[in-house]
């Protein structure tokens, strides 16, 4: 069984807190943010790439879209919602199409799967 270990770590290291987080997520099992590929002139705003992923049953997605139109990109259909969900400008359909209405950050979107 994984351990993951703190005493004597120095988390204020970059280098050492990225390794630490990568550790517990291999203990709690969490799959690692896929990035999905962008369509329709979409654009990852600078220094917020989209991605996704999968934890618990639930789907997440992160990152800020800029400057497109029509769908960003298509979720994997194991991704995909049962039912059309509507967030703050953004629709994901059955098929797992993520549409922006304007450009958005895709912080806090997360359903279950």
């Amino acid at each position: 069984m994984n351990q993951l270990i703190t005493d004597n770590v120095d988390l204020t290291n970059e280098i050492v807190f990225k390794q630490w987080v990568k550790d517990l997520q291999n203990v709690l099992n969490i799959e690692q943010p896929k990035q999905p590929d962008l369509l329709n002139s979409w654009a990852n705003d600078t220094g917020r790439t989209t991605k996704y992923y999968k934890y618990l049953g639930r789907v997440y997605i992160e990152g800020e879209l800029i400057s497109g139109s029509g769908v960003a990109f298509t979720l994997p259909s194991n991704y995909a919602p049962d039912e059309i969900l509507t967030f703050t400008n953004v629709t994901i359909d059955v098929n797992g199409d993520v549409t922006p209405s304007v450009a958005t950050s895709l912080d806090g979107i997360s359903f279950k799967v």
